[in-house]
């Protein structure tokens, strides 16, 4: 064989390394950051070493305990932990649970540390799997709170897929939950071609708009890139804990019409042309049974929405035949868990938002010791079931 034609052959190997080469250079942070046009991707690479950082502090807090400044409070103990003793809560929400305040939930509740795993439009699948890489770490959480809402139900939801789907999730969870002879629980065949094609492709799964990256690499003082950098550090020094410009610290809406317009917006999104979805129900009850067999305690939480948006929601038909639906679902599966639906203001009225479906900063600690306080009863039962 002529050189020419080693050279030949070889030219498909190089092409195919390049490409491969090139294709992976899509999942630097540093590629990501300049590439990508919105930053929701953020929120799911971090989860990864938030399971290590919980994992670490499961080890801590079994450790005999030390003071204030770290001195063992007992003789010849050679390791301790100033989280000796300590509980964990962990979190598992949508953009709505996100924004939880760490350092207000250590001051009220210091016998506690949160672990917030939210991520923005998420879904029961979402919750399930996150549940199981929680307890996979060989760490039991104490109480776990759960977002629940009949949106989350709706097979038409684009959330899912774009949020969901795209960045989180394992081969073997997809793989597990996948079935060619129920299309009505797991996932898809398309989800799972579209799911394998993410992760074996990063450009497919981090698609890269060349403008923004032009943007962006013209103007060092660009807000976007400002902004990611400031919301990747502040999850990392907060268990988690979201930090977005809506909700804004100090910040609510305070124009009617403003609130009306998003909150139409969202409803469009989130909840339109609704087709009550029993893969996410099928979902759902693995989740709880996860919670029962490892008996975790488990709160299900429905955030409070906007006047404006509550209105659109009261009044369109279907989605108040599904939320009933939801509604009763919910009754017939929670047996020592509870569900919270704030959208009655009942135990707490949130009367400020930063749009149509999200509360101000200032409703999110409320809301949170209300799902805390929950927390004796929820253990009771759980352990009377046992």
């Amino acid at each position: 064989m002529s050189d020419g034609s080693r050279r030949f052959l070889l030219f498909p190997v190089i092409l195919f390394g390049s490409f491969f080469a090139l294709d992976k250079v899509m999942c630097l942070d540093s590629v990501k950051r300049y590439t990508q046009d919105d930053a929701t991707y953020v929120y799911y690479d971090y989860k990864p070493e938030l399971l290590e950082e919980m994992k670490d502090f499961d080890r801590l807090r079994k450790l005999p305990p030390a003071d204030s400044e770290g001195n063992c409070l007992q003789p010849d103990v050679q390791e301790c932990s100033i989280h000796s003793g300590k509980r964990i809560l962990v979190v598992l929400g949508s953009s709505r649970l996100l924004y939880f305040n760490y350092e207000n939930f250590r001051h009220a509740y210091p016998n506690w540390e949160m672990f917030n795993f939210s991520a923005p439009v998420s879904s029961p699948a979402y919750f399930d799997y996150m549940l199981q890489e929680v307890l996979a770490t060989g760490v039991k959480p104490d109480y776990v709170i759960v977002e629940s809402d009949p949106f989350q139900f709706n097979e038409n939801s684009p959330g899912f897929i774009k949020s969901n789907l795209a960045y989180s999730f394992d081969f073997s969870y997809v793989l597990n939950n996948f079935s060619l002879l129920h299309n009505d629980r797991g996932f898809t065949a398309d989800e799972v071609s579209q799911f394998l094609a993410k992760n074996l492709f990063a450009g497919y799964r981090y698609r890269p708009h060349l403008d923004k990256a032009f943007e962006r690499l013209s103007d060092p003082q660009n807000k976007f890139l400002i902004a990611i950098q400031n919301m990747d550090a502040f999850q990392r020094a907060n268990r988690g804990g979201g930090m977005s410009l809506i909700p804004r610290p100090d910040y609510y809406e305070r124009d009617y019409a403003s609130l009306a317009a998003t909150s139409a917006m969202t409803v469009r999104w989130i909840y339109g042309n609704y087709e009550l979805s029993e893969r996410q129900w099928s979902f759902f009850d693995q989740l709880i049974d996860r919670a029962r067999q490892s008996k975790t305690p488990l709160i299900f939480l429905r955030p409070p929405v906007s006047r404006p948006m509550q209105s659109i929601l009261d009044k369109d038909k279907l989605i108040q035949e599904n939320t009933e639906i939801w509604s009763k679902r919910m009754d017939e599966r929670l047996e020592a868990e509870m569900l919270i639906d704030l959208t009655d203001g009942d135990p707490f009225h949130c009367n400020t938002f930063a749009d149509g479906s999200h509360m101000s900063m200032q409703c999110y600690n409320p809301v949170l010791s209300v799902a805390m306080d929950a927390y004796p009863l929820i253990k009771k039962g759980y352990s009377s079931a046992e």
